[in-house]
């Protein structure tokens, strides 16, 4: 057969496929008959590749995807907290494992919350009673166990254990968890109590009491501290382009206690935000969780957009509502080595603060003063890592407070001057969503008022647990990793920081740009790529040296948006979805970092396919 006989009929095939291909393509938008200059897209590296569309333009409309056939979902992944097996049983007589534990933020804690996930060889235990934590002084202090997942002949995989410890700024200690069969922790405390009515729940840590409604949800309401009265949230609200007001649509669709323990109790509560749109609105994701003696509440915020009217939907603002029984006098903020004050205080962009009409340079800290009528009395709130999140802030009307999880934004014109990476979620004025995405804001709020400093290291700087490489490697929890390699964790750490510097310099922040990205295929719009964390947790995983701690840290950055419903805080990290992907590519479910159970999650299963709006992926547009 002639080389030019070859060619055709390679040719014909490949016309052939690509024939193929285009019959299960998405039906043409009305865009891609126009030039490049009017859409966004991003090819190569000059900024003169890149465009956005016009304001009026939102995307693909459902009529244009409808008839597009979305593959069967998979069930959400969930982590179901088990209480254990039978005492007693197991072939691991007593061992310690080490807890290396580092205080960063600079402040003491006395009560730092620790959350991480112990690994357990097959035939080790089986119960959770046969375990308990020391201090570096030998005291055995109350802690929290639960099952993660279990190796197939029903003995303990992982076990994820809380607990608080005390410690001093910067301090490094070594604590201990011991289990066997010859071990028995000593008997419980008081635990947050929880009565379940008809109509709620009412919640006492020992420090406050508080309300959550069964029949039309808010965030927690009627809190008290200490027996006296001090206030509770009134509204959770997104504020439409076209002036809507959508807020929790009454009974909610699941609210369960996902956790329950002698040391915390955490709600999980899903509902729609009403009145809906033509063809679907947002959804609320919202946990809660409660500790022991404390009179911090724990939240994550989580909104999804399920409105697939277009493919964008455009918000003015999204803002949690709350309320003193002191009132409302102005907020106050941490800049730098100073305090400012204000009826409004909002971190703008990445080095911009907005102070009522003030504009200030700098970033804030986490933390935020919600200042009453009395003077000895305030609210502290903590927005997890407001000043790279941006923008965030917190306001008061002079009779309510608002946590803005997006707050307004100052005229059309904002963003235009932005770098490109930064600016695609800005439009005439507008936060701009695409359909199917879901962001996520942690908040902790502190009705009595305590130190907002160490709130605010609750917030950002966690304590994390580190174990020892050989644990890992004895307990054959994940394939392939051996114990450390000479030279490579400071390799790992070189990388690490070249990687932060990267990020710096690239401002690789906002609330919808951490891991960002967006361009690919000329119309992709994403966020966690999940290339880099994953890569770096198979170097992370095993070993876990101290200077996983950076890693960790790293990986908070992906937590805030993301494709997923599991609990805040999964064990030993921030990193809490089992999928980290794009927004609009399938996600795979991965191993996660510390103490998140490898059992069926982490199989590398095919791809998730989900429906927008789930929680579990975002909308295909590509």
């Amino acid at each position: 057969m002639s080389f030019n006989r070859i060619l055709k009929n390679f040719a014909a095939v490949m016309t052939i496929i690509f024939a193929g291909q285009n019959l299960f393509a998405a039906p043409p938008h009305s865009w891609d008959k126009k030039p490049n200059s009017y859409f966004w897209r991003v090819y190569g590296t000059s900024p003169k590749l890149i465009r956005y569309l016009p304001p009026h333009d939102r995307g693909w409309k459902h009529t244009d995807v409808r008839k597009v056939k979305v593959p069967k979902s998979r069930p959400i992944p969930r982590v179901a907290f088990g209480k254990g097996g039978p005492a007693g049983l197991g072939m691991i007589d007593k061992v310690e494992i080490p807890l290396e534990l580092l205080e960063e933020s600079g402040y003491s804690r006395n009560a730092a919350e620790v959350r991480v996930g112990i690994p357990f060889p097959r035939y080790g235990l089986y119960s959770l009673k046969n375990m308990r934590i020391r201090r570096p002084d030998g005291y055995e202090i109350p802690a929290q166990f639960a099952e993660l997942s279990r190796w197939p002949d029903g003995s303990l995989r992982f076990v994820l254990a809380s607990f608080s410890a005390n410690l001093k700024a910067r301090e490094k200690a070594v604590w201990k968890l011991e289990a066997g069969t010859k071990i028995t922790a000593a008997k419980k405390r008081s635990a947050v109590k929880v009565t379940e009515t008809s109509e709620k729940f009412l919640i006492d840590t020992g420090s406050i009491t508080t309300e959550i409604s069964k029949t039309n949800f808010q965030l927690p309401v009627n809190v008290a501290v200490k027996g006296k009265k001090a206030g509770g949230f009134k509204n959770m609200t997104i504020v439409t382009a076209d002036g809507r007001k959508l807020r929790p649509s009454g009974k909610p669709d699941r609210l369960v206690i996902e956790e329950e323990g002698s040391e915390h109790v955490t709600f999980l509560s899903e509902g729609k935000m009403l009145p809906a749109g033509k063809h679907g609105s947002y959804k609320y994701q919202v946990r809660m969780r409660f500790r022991r003696n404390s009179p911090i509440i724990k939240m994550e915020i989580g909104f999804i957009n399920a409105d697939l009217e277009y493919e964008y939907s455009d918000i003015k603002e999204v803002y949690c509502e709350l309320e003193s029984v002191h009132g409302s006098r102005n907020v106050s903020a941490g800049l730098g080595k100073r305090s400012i004050h204000g009826k409004s205080i909002r971190q703008m962009t990445w080095n911009k603060v907005a102070n009522g009409r003030s504009n200030l340079n700098g970033t804030l800290e986490s933390w935020f003063a919600l200042n009453t009528n009395n003077k000895k009395e305030r609210i502290s709130v903590a927005i997890g890592d407001a000043a790279k999140l941006w923008p965030k802030g917190v306001s008061s009307d002079g009779k309510t407070f608002r946590i803005e999880l997006l707050p307004p934004l100052p005229d059309k014109n904002f963003g235009k001057d932005f770098p490109h990476q930064v600016a695609y979620c800005f439009v005439g004025g507008n936060h701009r969503h695409k359909w199917g995405m879901k962001f996520v804001t942690p908040v902790l709020v502190d009705f009595s008022g305590s130190s907002l400093p160490i709130l605010a290291a609750e917030s950002d700087r966690q304590v994390v647990a580190v174990l020892p490489p050989a644990w890992y490697e004895k307990c054959g929890v994940f394939i392939g990793a051996n114990a450390t390699v000479p030279g490579v964790d400071a390799k790992i750490n070189e990388m690490l920081k070249y990687n932060d510097l990267a990020a710096e310099a690239d401002i690789e922040s906002g609330y919808f740009n951490y891991g960002d990205w967006f361009g690919e295929r000329s119309r992709n719009w994403g966020n966690n790529e999940y290339d880099t964390p994953y890569s770096y947790f198979c170097q992370m995983s095993v070993p876990a040296t101290a200077s996983s701690t950076v890693w960790l840290w790293q990986a908070q950055d992906i937590r805030r948006i993301r494709i997923s419903s599991m609990p805040l805080s999964i064990p030993g990290s921030w990193a809490a979805c089992p999928i980290t992907a794009s927004a609009t590519t399938e996600p795979q479910t991965t191993p996660l970092l510390t103490g998140v159970p490898p059992g069926p999650i982490s199989q590398r299963p095919p791809p998730i396919t989900a429906t927008p709006g789930s929680g579990a992926c975002f909308q295909r547009s590509c």
